[in-house]
């Protein structure tokens, strides 16, 4: 299982980011119509989030199993795991919420009193329920993520067979039914439910399934893949994508399906993890690897674009011109801040080094 760049995922990274994108951008403008050639346009890509839980699900269950007999103490492994996790968003999430900031004293607003509400928003702690007002809205997913991490971690490194073979499927699959009978589908995480917000309960559940597709797929690769295996894993990962797709792009289906393609896109991403399916070859360049890597920043950028189009020019334009400024603007800040992310990490490096060779 040796970890290295997976073109499709990447690719997928970027496709299901932009999807939730697009979908915010109809939630913003809720008079126009967004129906292009037959096609309701990213209707439901809210579902795009269900792939990122999904990703970290399998990746985090791919580290434990790597690392689990290495004898680390317990609190000690996950506190390591926390803190390359946190350290992994930090850099994006201070330049997000800096210049949200920023943005919010140009248009009047008074520091004291953003910095106040936004306190739970910059230390990540708005999914816990502490009250506040949410700085980046689009920022509940990384608290909803690093609370399930901190709970589910430990219990997958202490029980691993138990929790991959037993326990997470149990916990996803009762968790996506849960919320399409609670409030109808996999989406509004915001909701209270008595004891904590529904995005907790869908970043649950779709943690545990990826953790659950990683050991699938690990037993899975330990017998020989013979071709009419590997054209039918193709076939089930190229049509299974088919049908997400059209569930984000039409409206042929209610949004109470939304947990089956949940499901549906839990097996789809550990099969794109396997490599079994062809095809992923194709997939594998740089360009493709630099939009992935952008996905977080890209995401993390569409409050400020989404924010000023609404008060200033998105008002002004065609449906068509609205959906591609915004897009390319929410993609041309995520790509920036990752490179200057990048450099600064670089730069960080280098002054390391060069300290250390004084010291020699």
């Amino acid at each position: 299982m040796q970890k290295h760049k997976n073109g499709k995922i990447e690719f997928l990274r970027f496709f299901f980011c932009m999807a939730v994108i697009l979908f915010h951008i109809r939630e913003d403008f809720p008079d126009r119509t967004f129906i292009l050639k037959g096609m309701d346009f990213f209707r439901e890509g809210r579902i795009g989030v269900e792939f990122f839980f999904l990703t970290t699900g399998y990746l985090t269950a791919s580290k434990i199993f790597r690392t689990k007999d290495d004898g680390a103490p317990l609190g000690d492994s996950t506190w390591q795991f926390m803190k390359h996790k946190i350290a992994a968003i930090l850099p994006f999430h201070i330049i997000a919420i800096t210049i949200k900031l920023l943005y919010s004293l140009w248009i009047g607003r008074k520091l004291a009193t953003s910095l106040m509400n936004a306190l739970p928003n910059i230390f990540l702690l708005q999914m816990t329920g502490l009250p506040g007002k949410n700085l980046l809205s689009v920022e509940w997913y990384l608290s909803s993520m690093l609370l399930v991490l901190l709970i589910v971690y430990p219990l997958c490194r202490r029980y691993y067979d138990a929790f991959t073979t037993v326990i997470a499927p149990v916990l996803g699959l009762c968790g996506a039914g849960f919320m399409i009978q609670r409030i109808g589908y996999m989406g509004n995480p915001k909701v209270w439910l008595g004891f904590t917000y529904a995005g907790n309960i869908r970043a649950l559940a779709m943690i545990c399934l990826g953790m659950w597709g990683f050991e699938v797929i690990r037993r899975l690769k330990m017998h020989e893949m013979s071709t009419l295996s590997r054209s039918l894993a193709t076939v089930v990962e190229a049509g299974g994508y088919a049908i997400v797709i059209c569930y984000i792009m039409t409206d042929r289906w209610n949004i109470e399906y939304s947990g089956t393609i949940a499901v549906l896109m839990a097996v789809l991403v550990a099969l794109t993890f396997s490599e079994i399916p062809y095809g992923t070859r194709l997939f594998n360049n740089p360009l493709i690897y630099f939009f992935g890597k952008c996905s977080l920043p890209i995401y993390l950028s569409q409050n400020l674009i989404r924010a000023a189009a609404i008060k200033f020019w998105g008002n002004g334009l065609g449906t068509k011109q609205l959906v591609i400024q915004v897009a390319v603007l929410v993609i041309l800040l995520g790509a920036v801040t990752q490179i200057a992310v990048d450099l600064g990490k670089m730069l960080l490096k280098k002054n390391r080094q060069i300290r250390e060779q004084k010291q020699r």
